[in-house]
């Protein structure tokens, strides 16, 4: 059992964060697609990891459930000295090494859960960084075009505004000059 807690190693992947790896920049699409491959190789590197572990988990577990049965069949059970088969299976699944083995094979379990997610998460984002990227080609995320007959009312109705302010203020320019004149 020893042998087994110093191999196993659970949630190497805590040096990454997916969420940072999962974000898309829209502006760096040619960088994201060259980073895609990147990313989904160190995370199915990591499930591949997990994987492995599991396998040892459940070997080990069966190993622990085979050595205490056989011991529980062979020396019997304290005050049971020929347990049937039911009781010698329910004793095992209370046995401390038994459990430690279940709690990591558990574990291991999870942590192929996790990565497999995590792996679906990065096939997500390559889909979506095509779709951003046909979004870009489409012109989706162009310059917003505006007609000649519409950029010439504009500029006209923006010309008379100001054309209008200025009257304003010639006008009232020469209310106060007239004031000023009487005034003296």
């Amino acid at each position: 059992m020893a042998d087994f807690d110093e191999k196993i190693i659970f949630r190497d992947w805590d040096e990454y964060n997916l969420g940072e790896d999962a974000q898309i920049d829209k502006y760096a699409l040619d960088i994201e697609a060259e980073e895609q491959p990147h990313l989904m190789q160190k995370w199915l590197e990591l499930l591949t990891k997990a994987q492995a572990e599991l396998n040892k988990a459940k070997e080990v577990m069966a190993n622990e459930e085979a050595k205490l049965l056989l011991t529980a069949k062979s020396k019997g059970i304290p005050d049971i000295p020929k347990p049937t088969d039911p009781i010698a299976k329910a004793w095992v699944h209370t046995q401390p090494t038994y459990r430690k083995a279940q709690r990591r094979k558990r574990k291991a379990e999870n942590n192929v859960a996790y990565l497999q997610n995590a792996r679906s998460v990065l096939e997500h984002r390559k889909t979506m960084i095509k779709v951003e990227a046909d979004l870009w080609i489409t012109g989706y995320f162009a310059k917003p075009q505006v007609t000649a007959e519409t950029k010439d009312k504009l500029e006209t109705e923006r010309k008379q505004v100001h054309a209008d302010k200025l009257s304003k203020s010639l006008k009232r320019r020469h209310l106060r000059q007239k004031e000023n004149e009487n005034g003296s």
